[in-house]
């Protein structure tokens, strides 16, 4: 079983259609692109004041709080160790994104990768490169008893001569036996520690 070479293959496959679909919906909705990044946090506080919902997913196995009500999909991920489930929940605000991503391996897949450290420092390689992006700083972070990873990335804007398109993704990953979970938060540069992704982290629990 050579599962190491799959667990990367994690970003690459499904990470891009996500982090497009954010950067996409604010590159496009050109009032909220161009606007300072306070002015969209300001923006975005009000909405989860608003609207904001807690959600419990059974099936994900976590409870978390999003600003709005959530989409949730599924999508087939072939690998070396047959094709895995990638499961999305996530709340695409346009200018703002938060999303919960988590999908279960094989039996052995984890250990036989190099343990959990490595696993989720492969699915953050795997998910900065899909972006073309870069890792602005990378540490290991505690939720709970369960060691995980959070990163801070740097996206580049879909059009170079337009700066105010750049985006960043606040990310944090966590193994679970042989689940890999992501939590995610993407927006315009400069909000990666603003209120908003602040409460939506700190409302991600597992359920174990």
């Amino acid at each position: 079983m050579q599962a190491m070479s799959s667990l990367p293959s994690l970003g690459r496959y499904f990470l891009p259609a996500l982090l497009f679909l954010a950067v996409s919906a604010r590159a496009d909705t050109t009032t909220d692109a161009t606007k300072a990044p306070a002015a969209v946090e300001n923006k975005a506080q009000a909405a989860v004041a608003a609207k904001s919902e807690t959600t419990v997913d059974d099936a994900g196995r976590f409870v978390a709080n999003f600003q709005g009500a959530v989409q949730r999909g599924s999508q087939q991920v072939p690998t070396k160790v047959g094709n895995i489930a990638m499961n999305m929940v996530y709340y695409d605000g346009g200018p703002v994104a938060c999303m919960v991503i988590y999908c279960d391996y094989p039996a052995g897949s984890v250990a036989n990768s190099g343990g959990p450290d490595k696993v989720c420092q492969n699915a953050s390689d795997g998910a900065v490169k899909s972006v073309n992006g870069t890792v602005r700083t990378s540490s290991p972070y505690q939720l709970g008893d369960l060691k995980g990873l959070e990163i801070v990335a740097d996206i580049p804007p879909k059009d170079p001569t337009v700066p105010a398109g750049a985006s960043v993704a606040r990310l944090r990953f966590f193994v679970v036996g042989e689940r890999l979970y992501q939590v995610m938060y993407i927006g315009p540069t400069g909000t990666e520690t603003s209120a908003t992704a602040a409460a939506f982290f700190d409302s991600f629990r597992l359920m174990r």
